[in-house]
């Protein structure tokens, strides 16, 4: 026990340091979290979707205002701070799970899995994470769902699939997931996937038929349109092709052919990923997701954390120590560019696309306990 007792307190002091400062940040401000409270609480014969203006109102599916729908069972500012404190709890879960799975295969060098919840409060710290609390975000939840079906997984679980199906379900992005699970040729998986994605859907459709007709007729196609070009918010590709020509048509052009060679490359080594790297392939996937998506605010980046603590973990060329500086200096923003920096942004537009396409294959390092040679073996066996 004394040798978690460093760990647990380290721990403690940084997610306690954490809340205290969200509490009050910006007089407890949790824009998103409004907006998310006004929607749900006036929902309802199709008006989910009427509160608020473009880019200021809910563009989530249905099933989604459900989930958030017993928060109006408290006023708003109770209902901001009671999110804060699940969202940290969810933050900490989706990292800590996304450790785990990393712990799980072959790396060339290992977090001692006491020391994951400190990684994981760490990583609570990256700008993703703290901007996701600050703003009231539901990322941590969909975080949280596509970590634990990364661990599901890799253990070969009969539940894999169905929390990453409930992710997409409540965020249309992880949807990506499905396809690369038949890519690779965990059919079963993605089978699952698609099921719980479905039930989800059907019971928005149930309780919300009118919002259900509306967000997939009109709010899902409205929602991509929010941010736009050369907008350092954005953190995606056709935000960075809007940097290259402000023609409408040629930028969206760019985007397109870039969003193209991007899935080529990840496509071209994930195939084979699913089998014995599961978290490796889960975070290739995500950072596809986050550039090829029209509009990727930084705080939906996530797994570009995760991404960060595999080039640790398993770099050892050179130039893999730059792509970790890149990445640090774009998740923690030690320079203090902020938000709406565009050199911090195209910093991480640059290590989530190297992170998509060449982040650090597994090693079969010396150091790797047996357990670990084992877990690779098992998962080697073909899928079935």
């Amino acid at each position: 026990m004394r040798a978690y007792a460093a760990p647990i307190a380290a721990t403690s002091v940084l997610v306690a340091a954490l809340t205290a400062i969200q509490w009050g940040v910006d007089g407890n401000g949790r824009a998103d979290l409004r907006i998310y409270y006004r929607s749900v609480t006036s929902m309802g014969s199709g008006h989910l979707y009427d509160y608020g203006t473009h880019g200021w109102n809910f563009l989530y599916p249905p099933a989604a205002a459900l989930v958030l729908a017993p928060l109006g069972l408290v006023g708003e500012d109770a209902a901001t701070r009671v999110w804060l404190v699940v969202s940290i709890g969810l933050g900490l879960l989706a990292l800590g799970a996304a450790l785990w799975a990393l712990d799980a295969v072959v790396s060339v060098r290992r977090i001692p899995r006491r020391w994951i919840p400190v990684a994981a409060a760490v990583g609570l710290w990256s700008i993703p994470a703290f901007l996701s609390l600050q703003m009231g975000q539901i990322n941590p939840l969909i975080a949280a769902l596509v970590a634990l079906d990364a661990v599901a997984l890799t253990r070969r679980s009969r539940w894999g699939g169905l929390a990453i199906g409930v992710a997409a379900a409540l965020k249309v992005t992880p949807l990506l997931l499905i396809v690369a699970l038949v890519w690779s040729g965990r059919r079963r998986d993605a089978g699952r996937a698609a099921l719980s994605f479905v039930v989800a859907g059907l019971v928005g459709l149930a309780v919300l038929p009118d919002e259900t007709a509306r967000f997939w007729s009109d709010v899902v196609f409205g929602a991509s349109t929010v941010g736009g070009r050369a907008n350092p918010l954005n953190a995606s590709l056709y935000s960075v092709a809007g940097l290259v020509t402000d023609h409408a048509a040629s930028a969206t052009a760019l985007w397109l052919v870039a969003s193209g060679v991007v899935m080529i490359g990840a496509a071209a080594t994930l195939r084979h990923r699913f089998a014995d790297d599961v978290i490796g392939a889960v975070t290739m996937v995500m950072c596809v997701t986050y550039l090829v998506s029209p509009l990727t605010w930084v705080h939906h980046q996530w797994f570009a954390t995760v991404a960060l603590a595999l080039w640790i973990v398993r770099g050892v060329r050179p130039v893999d120590a730059v792509v970790i500086a890149v990445g640090a200096l774009a998740l923690f923003d030690p320079l203090g560019l902020g938000e709406s920096s565009m050199p911090r942004t195209l910093l991480l537009v640059a290590f989530v696309t190297g992170s998509a396409v060449a982040l650090p294959k597994i090693s079969m390092s010396p150091t790797a306990s047996p357990k670990m040679f084992a877990v690779r073996k098992e998962n080697r066996v073909s899928h079935v």
